[in-house]
């Protein structure tokens, strides 16, 4: 069993920076449809279920199950040494859409990423570019998110908010508070 930094955790796939719990309005409608406030935060940081396969693939005569706990030792060792951690929230608040989800998210400035993603790439030899961040605020009542892992994913899975949906999120997730939040973290 791989155990991560203190704050980070490893599910569904992602390593990720957990957040503490956000006080955003509990419901908000988007396109006509009702979305509910995640019952947890967190900031995704690599999509080890994306590049594990290209490890196997690429790199390593080995298992899938293999593959993935050496992404995982290789988080564990560069998140240890040069955290990635949200410095603060972006004014850029989106809407994702893929098949049977749709989520509210807000995209994120950071510290350490570049170290951490060049730190992986050179460990593992593979190309992988640093991704945009997000915190999912929002998602259908099934609670999923929608993985997005490149510009190219946010350019074609997103959009950014009419000026009438952004002044409802801002007023719904309490834009300043929310702020604070993660400058008091």
């Amino acid at each position: 069993m791989v155990v991560l930094p203190k704050g980070y955790r490893y599910a569904s796939g992602y390593v990720g920076l957990s957040l503490p719990l956000l006080k955003i309005s509990p419901v908000i409608e988007i396109d006509n449809k009702t979305l509910i406030a995640k019952s947890e935060f967190h900031m995704s940081i690599l999509s080890v279920k994306k590049y594990a396969p290209l490890l196997v693939a690429e790199k390593l005569s080995a298992t899938p199950e293999i593959a993935e706990e050496r992404v995982l030792k290789e988080s564990i060792r560069l998140l240890s040494s040069k955290p990635v951690l949200l410095r603060e929230f972006s004014s850029e608040i989106r809407v994702a859409e893929e098949r049977d989800k749709k989520t509210v998210i807000v995209m994120c400035y950071v510290d350490g990423a570049e170290e951490f993603f060049a730190g992986i790439q050179k460990s593992l030899g593979l190309e992988i570019a640093t991704q945009p961040f997000h915190v999912t605020l929002y998602t259908r009542s099934n609670g999923m998110g929608i993985g997005l892992t490149s510009k190219q994913e946010v350019a074609e899975r997103t959009r950014i908010l009419t000026p009438e949906e952004m002044g409802k999120v801002k007023i719904a997730i309490n834009i300043e508070a929310l702020s604070q939040t993660v400058k008091n973290s």
